[in-house]
């Protein structure tokens, strides 16, 4: 696992989504949540984003209008 840790933000930019747009995907399971999470913190990792950019490949109509 790769030690570059993401905030939800940065994240979403890596992405292409919006912030509330890729918290919104992993509240409702669509899309994996982060791996670690420190009181107030959201963090994801190099995995976390390279396993969500792929379920974003497979289900465009994830990414929204």
């Amino acid at each position: 696992m790769s030690k570059d840790l993401f905030a939800s933000g940065q994240a979403a930019l890596q992405v292409g989504l919006p912030r509330w747009r890729l918290l919104y995907l992993v509240e409702k399971g669509l899309v994996p949540g982060p791996s670690l999470q420190v009181p107030g913190r959201r963090l994801f990792t190099a995995d976390d984003i390279e396993k969500i950019t792929a379920i974003l490949k497979e289900q465009p109509e994830l990414m929204g209008d």
